[in-house]
Order: C-alpha cells, then structure tokens, then sequence
C-alpha cells in the first residue's frame, strides 16, 4: 500500500502576526514555552533567537500580544509629558501669641 501522506505541517505565522514559533528550539533544545516560563518577555538572557522566534513570549510583536505582558518587578516611571502632581501646600506656622508684659 502507499505510505499515508505526510501530515500538514502547521503554516508558519504570519510575519506580522504574534505567535510563538512551535518547532524553533535553542542551542540548548529549549523552545518558546521555556522562555515563556522562565524569561517572560526575554529580558534575562541573550537573545539567542527567541526573540524573533517567539514574538508573543517576547512581546516583540508588531500586533497585538496574543498573551498579556507579564507585571514588571518594577514600577513604570511616569512618561516625561506628565508633570508631577505639585506637593500639597504646607500649613503657614501661626504666629506666637504676643507674650503679656
């Protein structure tokens, strides 16, 4: 009998789609979800390729992230177009009480 053809390989994302690729691995045979679990948004090591290779890990899509980024450690600083909020006015110290002589 023929051999069963092949299976359809999944079609590659579209270049200005946000998917993780599902058959990129690294030097180390770690693919996007091992970035994805331990450098949401590949920021810890050297891009060895996941960050074109996993642009929704990354967040390095040119569309919307098909997964939300994940919250920073640290505080966003506001942009520099926002002034800060002016302190709030400090009580006048009340003049002694004239002393009676």
């Amino acid at each position: 009998p023929p051999p069963p053809p092949p299976s359809p390989s999944p079609p590659l994302p579209p270049t200005f789609g946000c998917a993780d690729s599902l058959s990129w691995e690294d030097a180390w045979g770690d693919g996007c979800d091992w970035y994805a679990e331990h450098d949401p948004g590949c920021t810890t090591y050297s891009d060895y390729g996941q960050q074109s290779n996993c642009p929704s890990t990354c967040g390095t899509c040119s569309s919307v992230p098909a997964l939300p980024p994940p919250p920073s450690a640290s505080p966003m600083p506001p942009p520099p177009s926002a002034s800060p909020p002016p302190p709030p006015p400090s009580p006048s110290p009340s003049p002694p009480p004239p002393s009676a002589s």
